[in-house]
C-alpha cells in the first residue's frame, strides 16, 4: 500500500474515534463522508508549501471590508 493511503487511513480511523467520542456511533455514521473530506482537506494542507499568511488552498481568500 501506498503511503499516502496509509496516512490518509489513519487520520480518518483517529477522526473517526474522536467523532465517536463527541457525537456518539448514530452521528459519526452519518457523517463519515464528512470526515473523509476532512482528512483530504488535512492532508492537502499539510502537503501544501504555503506562507504563514496565506488561507490554506481549499478556503477562498478572506475579503477585507473597503468601506
Amino acid at each position: 500500500m501506498n503511503d499516502s493511503i496509509d496516512e490518509k487511513k489513519v487520520l480518518i480511523t483517529e477522526l473517526t474515534q474522536k467523532a465517536v467520542r463527541l457525537w456518539g456511533s448514530k452521528r459519526t455514521q452519518d457523517s463519515s463522508n464528512n470526515i473523509i473530506e476532512a482528512a483530504d482537506h488535512i492532508l492537502k494542507v499539510n502537503g501544501a508549501e504555503i506562507d504563514d499568511g496565506e488561507a490554506p488552498l481549499f478556503h477562498p481568500p478572506i475579503q477585507e471590508d473597503s468601506a
